[in-house]
């Protein structure tokens, strides 16, 4: 196993603690080897590169921070303008996920607000504020103010004038140039302190931070940094030495965009003064071997844990976007790799649920429609035994006969050998026997026709779709009119798609109702009082054939209703 091998299957942890040591070895060997200082010039240049990187690091973090801290005023500003109805929501939303949010407030031109941590104290106008009238006067721009002491305005948590910083922007309306309000953020000193704390010049330097009016915003607690004069500092990025206590100290400035907060390193100059016994080449070649070390070793370990990791992320945002399929590869065994097969065995799970509970779900639809389908039969089929009943009684036993066999007729059809779908002629076979035992049952009420062109008879068509929409026509139609109704059956072929017209000339459907079937048969639901059989047909439709295809309703009140199944033309198979 060669070595780039074997530190790439080491754990994380072990390589950051090779690595680690091994720059903690080479540094102390190094400077084992250096047992002096360099000349004043030297260190002093060394001594400001590095306060100018500390400054220019921390002064990075506090722009970035207050770019983000501005954004976020912006985001609420924009709120405010739509509607500041939901304000305290969001206002709740940002300072949970902002910790260092103190208080959000929101005044509107007429002096009402709304807040989040932040109060009024008192029933004095806010208008006659000084950070209202500095935001104001601002017109639309960030105003930064160093201090909240004075203010009308009390605070949810406890904290000192000292420990927070306020942000505040004017609400102007873009459209009417209208003065809308002002948004005010407390914001506390966490990130800028830890930015200060978290670096250092030397042993003894510090950093501390002051506004554009050079009045002190953040400050480690020294007997050093309040007997700086910020007058030292005047002409921008400055760079002075000064005597602070009868000691020499170098000051470096830098002032932050667009803020124009200053960030200040001091150093003393007795340490760059410190140990100046080894020569300059010892001392620079030392250097360059060490920065050489240094940077190949972290290049070659930080790629090793980077490069997978990036690779991994590429995967991860894929498989949000719906791509299932992919899959994290790699041939070694650390966190990251054990990382990526874990990855690679959600997925897997991922997707057996998916098909899992897309099965589980057909199960249950057609399930479902099975009961529907039952649920006809012992109503029908009680109408029916009646009508035999009552034939037997009044008739002679002929055409019992002839309605018995209707009903054979039926029930064949209506099994058809476990099938689903069977041709339209034997549609039309089974609708028409239905029809006749109906006619028997109403014969001074209803008549029927049947128009079905001979070339159409051999397409094939989900069972029993017609039936259902007939015993509608019957009982909703025909059966509520005193005189004899009509009952038509037309299949046409229109525009590539079958039609299977049911139409009646019973009482029809009045407007409000029929619009009422029809949205309740787009969005797929019923109430009980629905017609059961439209809804079974036009579900059945929906399932088997596909959303585009269905029942379509249409009546005029009073004259005739129409239900129109329309499929999809399938011809039938040798």
């Amino acid at each position: 196993m060669s070595l780039k091998q074997s530190i790439n299957n080491l754990p994380f942890r072990t390589k950051m603690m090779y690595s680690y040591l091994l720059i903690s070895l080479v540094s102390f060997l190094v400077f084992a080897f250096v047992s002096g200082g360099i000349v004043t010039r030297q260190l002093k240049r060394s001594a400001t590169t590095q306060t100018e990187q500390t400054i220019s690091q921390v002064e990075n973090s506090i722009s970035v921070y207050l770019q983000t801290m501005e954004q976020l005023v912006d985001y609420i500003s924009a709120l405010a303008l739509e509607d500041d109805a939901d304000l305290p929501s969001h206002f709740a939303m940002l300072r949970s996920a902002n910790p260092e949010i103190a208080g959000i407030l929101f005044v509107r031109a007429d002096d009402s607000f709304v807040g989040s941590g932040l109060s009024r104290v008192s029933r004095d106008p806010f208008f006659a504020e000084s950070w209202f009238a500095q935001a104001k006067d601002a017109a639309g721009k960030v105003v930064l103010l160093r201090s909240n002491a004075g203010r009308n305005i009390t605070t949810e948590d406890v904290f000192s004038s000292d420990d927070v910083f306020s942000i505040a922007k004017a609400l102007i309306d873009p459209l009417s140039k209208e003065f809308r309000g002002v948004v005010l953020f407390d914001v506390r000193h966490d990130i800028i302190r830890n930015s200060i704390n978290n670096v250092s010049i030397g042993k003894h330097g510090f950093v501390f931070v002051l506004d554009a009016q050079n009045e002190m915003v953040y400050a480690p607690v020294n007997s050093v940094v309040h007997r700086v004069n910020p007058l030292w500092l005047e002409g921008g990025n400055a760079y002075t030495s000064v005597d602070i206590e009868k000691e020499q100290y170098y000051l470096q400035a830098k002032i932050s965009q667009p803020s124009r907060w200053k960030v200040v390193g001091v150093f003393p100059a007795s340490e760059v003064l410190h140990d100046m016994t080894t020569t300059l080449y010892v001392l620079a070649i030392s250097v360059l071997g060490a920065l050489l070390s240094i940077a190949i070793l972290s290049y070659l370990l930080s790629n090793t844990i980077t490069k997978p990791l990036s690779k991994l992320q590429r995967l991860m945002g894929q498989a949000e976007a719906g791509d299932f399929s992919v899959r994290f590869n790699s041939r070694y065994t650390d966190e990251v790799g054990s990382l990526g097969q874990s990855f690679n065995h959600m997925l897997v799970q991922i997707e057996q649920l998916i098909q899992q509970v897309y099965v589980e779900q057909m199960n249950k639809r057609n399930a479902e429609l099975r009961i529907l389908q039952e649920q006809i039969k012992p109503h029908f089929l009680y109408n029916t035994l009646d009508t035999i009943s009552w034939l037997s009684r009044e008739n002679g036993a002929e055409d019992v006969v002839l309605l018995v066999d209707a009903l054979t007729s039926m029930f064949r059809v209506g099994l058809s050998k476990g099938k689903e779908y069977i041709t339209i002629k034997e549609e039309i076979c089974h609708v028409s026997s239905y029809l006749y035992i109906q006619q028997i049952r109403y014969s001074t009420k209803l008549s029927y026709e049947i128009h079905v062109p001979p070339e159409l008879e051999d397409y094939m068509v989900p069972k029993l779709i017609l039936q259902p929409l007939v015993e509608n026509a019957i009982y909703h139609g025909i059966k509520q009119k005193r005189e004899k109704g009509l009952i038509s059956i037309h299949v046409t072929l229109q525009d590539g798609v079958l039609a299977l017209e049911v139409r009646d000339t019973g009482q029809g459907i009045p407007p409000h109702l029929l619009k009422e079937l029809q949205a309740q048969m787009q969005q797929g639901t019923r109430t009980e009082n629905s017609g059961f059989g439209l809804f079974y047909v036009n579900e059945r439709v929906k399932l088997s054939c596909g959303a585009a295809y269905g029942v379509v309703l249409a009546s005029e009140e009073g004259l005739w209703t129409t239900s129109t199944v329309y499929v999809p033309v399938t011809p039938r198979s040798c």
